[in-house]
């Protein structure tokens, strides 16, 4: 049986992306779940701007998310986090040479009534992000909840895919080649979404 590791990479090899669950074991999301709500409570979550150093705003109309930036001595479950991507670089590293180098991420909140509008991840002031993940904490998660990534799969925006951010889904595409949008959440909508980064 194929690994998930492995159908990662040979998914980025043919696509560009991959959607995968089975990464993280259930016991591990549910308490990255509770972890990531009980933030709220703790004013943990800032408001989630838009452009780099002197460009930097708050424009809550094109991005209404909110975030909190992680690191490994958070605790138990983010170090287990942190852990398993540190896994994943080597594996796609000895499968597919990206060079990737490190790995940073952090965890966001779509309240109700918000999105975040078309976007690349990869700025031209950025050249570091090689690989956007997303790992969906929603529990119960259906159509109708809206919140989808739209992921754009040519430059011309005509083809998309939209991806319901259900409980376990985990998305990898390569930073620089793919546009995409979080459509309006109708319930609250939590994530972990980071990046594996190449050298500076």
């Amino acid at each position: 049986m194929i690994s998930i590791a492995n159908q990662i990479s040979n998914d980025i090899e043919r696509d560009g992306y991959s959607i995968t669950h089975g990464l993280f074991s259930e016991s591990v999301l549910d308490t990255l779940r509770i972890y990531a709500e009980s933030g709220v409570g703790r004013g943990k979550y800032k408001s989630a701007g838009i452009g780099s150093g002197s460009q930097y705003q708050i424009q809550e109309r094109i991005r209404g998310d909110q975030i909190w930036w992680l690191d490994r001595e958070e605790g138990s479950v983010i170090e287990k986090v942190f852990l398993q991507f540190d896994r994943l670089k080597d594996d796609l590293n000895q499968s597919l040479y990206l060079g990737l180098f490190d790995f940073e991420c952090h965890l966001a909140q779509y309240k109700s009534g918000s999105a975040y509008e078309r976007h690349y991840d990869r700025p031209l002031a950025s050249k570091r992000r090689k690989l956007t993940v997303t790992l969906y904490l929603n529990k119960g998660w259906s159509s109708n909840d809206g919140g989808n990534l739209r992921l754009y799969l040519n430059s011309g925006l005509e083809q998309f895919i939209d991806i319901v951010p259900r409980f376990g889904t985990l998305v990898v595409f390569l930073s620089e080649l793919f546009a995409h949008e979080v459509l309006t959440c109708n319930r609250d909508r939590h994530s972990l979404t980071g990046w594996f980064l190449e050298r500076p």
